[in-house]
């Protein structure tokens, strides 16, 4: 199925599956949210400098979401002046 749904997310960004990292879940639990940061990989950090020498630094992400039962969640682009509330099965990309 992630094989599957990698190759779809391909089509949709036009990047090839080799340059995509491992795909993350996340749950967040009531109260929980992520910060508004920068979605780029810091070569300080364990790992990632391996990873961007392998792939090069990230260039995109995509966002799948699997349910859309939530209050709140709703994933903002402070930049852009753009937010998003999507439902369950739906993803989206941006430059990163």
């Amino acid at each position: 199925m992630v094989e599957v749904l990698r190759a779809r997310i391909a089509t949709a960004t036009r990047l090839p599956v080799p340059l995509f990292e491992t795909p993350q879940v996340l749950h967040y639990a009531v109260g929980q949210q992520y910060r508004p940061h920068h979605d780029y990989l810091e070569a300080s950090q364990v790992g990632h400098a391996a990873n961007i020498a392998r792939r090069g630094q990230r260039i995109a992400t995509f966002l799948l979401y699997l349910n859309d039962e939530y209050d709140g969640g709703e994933t903002r682009f402070d930049q852009a002046g753009v937010t998003c509330r999507a439902a369950a099965r739906m993803g989206f990309s941006s430059p990163t």
